[in-house]
Formats: C-alpha cells, structure tokens, sequence
C-alpha cells in the first residue's frame, strides 16, 4: 500500500531511522554504544555497564531486523526465512562503508548509512535495468573482495579458482 502516493515500505524505513536516529544522538544509550564501540575496556573501567548496553543494542537489532523481515514477507509474499535476504550480506557492509562508518568500531553515521544503502540499490536494480546482463552486478558488488576478479578470470581461462 501507499499513503499519499509514498509506498508504506519507505515510510517505515523512515520511521525506523528517525527513532534510532533520535535513541543514539538524544539518549545515553546512544553515546554509550558509542564509547563501547570506540574501546570497550574504558568504558567498563568507566563504570558503563557494557553487557547490558550490549544487550540493549542487540536487542534493538533484533526488532529492526523483525520488521524488515515483516516487511520483505509482506512485499514479496512469501514467508520462507530460508529464502529471504539470501546473499545479501557483502551489499550491506559496502552500504555501510559506502556511508562512512568505521568498520573497525566507534563513529558511525546512519544517515550516510541510508545513503550508501540507496546508493547500493541503485547500483543492483540499475545493472539489470541497463541490460547489463546477469554477471554485471556481481562484478560491481565485488568490487571490495580480494581475489575475486582473479578468481573470476581464472574460472574463464578454464583454470580452478582457488
């Protein structure tokens, strides 16, 4: 569905970033997740309660990640967990360093987040609308894994990948 000619599925990505934009600037948790991000012995040196916070992170995690599959049964409407996201995973960490936060911990920007994952769809949805052809968008997905252009050429030439 849609409201006002906006489809309901980005409204609540919407929603979801704004509550988690206004939990980590606004809140403590927010900067206690990230000065345990940063160093984590510090922190419990510091006094912070790092199990909880961690919990009270994952547990975050563990709603988002409940909704988007709601919403990804709901779009697609098929309910197997098997099946959903498959293969995803490469494309998630490139949208977030795309976005701009450390993968080693700390800083994070979930605006540039967003930003690298609308960045990462255009670039999926893009290669198979421009008739790029099937193995297009995996080259340009991969672009962040060593070896495997080598692999890749290696398999062409007729040689085993390693």
């Amino acid at each position: 569905g849609s409201i006002l000619g906006v489809p309901l599925p980005i409204l609540i990505v919407a929603a979801a970033a704004l509550a988690t934009m206004a939990l980590v600037r606004w809140t403590a948790l927010g900067l206690f997740i990230e000065s345990i991000g940063n160093n984590s012995a510090t922190c419990e040196v510091a006094g912070i309660n790092t199990r909880l916070v961690k919990l009270m992170t994952y547990g975050f995690l563990g709603l988002c990640c409940a909704g988007a599959g709601l919403v990804d049964a709901a779009m697609n409407k098929i309910g197997d967990a098997n099946q959903s996201g498959q293969n995803i995973e490469l494309d998630v960490i490139v949208a977030v360093a795309i976005g701009g936060t450390s993968l080693v911990g700390g800083r994070f920007c979930l605006i540039g987040s967003l930003l690298g994952a609308i960045t990462m769809q255009a670039v999926t949805a893009g290669g198979g609308v421009m008739t790029a052809g099937p193995l297009a968008v995996p080259r340009l997905t991969r672009a962040g894994r060593p070896g495997a252009w080598r692999g890749r050429r290696r398999a062409q030439q007729g040689g085993a990948e390693r």
